[in-house]
């Protein structure tokens, strides 16, 4: 198994996912972050009706969850793609399939979120003040969780060339 995971195919795969990780996962912080700092809470029930509050956190949240969950076109999906591909063609096909499973339970608590902001009603209360910074943040993290399809062909070759830093 050691050296399936240390195969260009799987050194590939772990950075291709890290990448990936690294902006939707932030970027989900990042909202969660701003969310605390309006509410003083972590209570999934303060998320209700969002929508109507700060479409942009909600609508990047929904972005952000639906990446997480591997669902295409996100980052997400190419990543957890690349991970189970490197999985299955090293003879770890179990490995993908608990990969899988998990992923399917992972969208039931990430679909909960996306129900409470966009469908429930909540608090209708004054919209979310959103510091400019903020924004920023969280569009840095956005764009790549969004847009990192269309340069895939440059992150497959930069971590091609990566591996070797890994492997010597």
């Amino acid at each position: 198994m050691g050296a399936a995971v240390l195969s260009y195919e799987g050194v590939q795969a772990v950075l291709i996912y890290l990448i990936t990780y690294l902006f939707m996962n932030l970027g989900a912080f990042l909202v969660v972050i701003e969310i605390f700092n309006q509410t003083n809470s972590f209570n999934v029930n303060d998320y209700r009706g969002l929508y109507r509050r700060s479409p942009f956190l909600a609508i990047s949240m929904t972005i952000f969850l639906l990446s997480l969950m591997g669902i295409p076109p996100f980052a997400g999906f190419f990543g957890k793609l690349f991970v189970f591909a490197a999985a299955v063609n090293h003879n770890l096909a179990w490995f993908a399939v608990i990969g899988a499973l998990n992923s399917v339970v992972a969208v039931y608590y990430y679909a909960r979120v996306i129900k409470a902001m966009i469908i429930e009603g909540g608090d209708e209360g004054a919209g979310f003040k959103l510091a400019g910074t903020s924004r920023a943040l969280v569009w840095i993290m956005l764009l790549p969780t969004v847009g990192m399809v269309l340069f895939w062909d440059r992150i497959q070759a930069l971590t091609g060339r990566s591996w070797k830093f890994f492997i010597g």
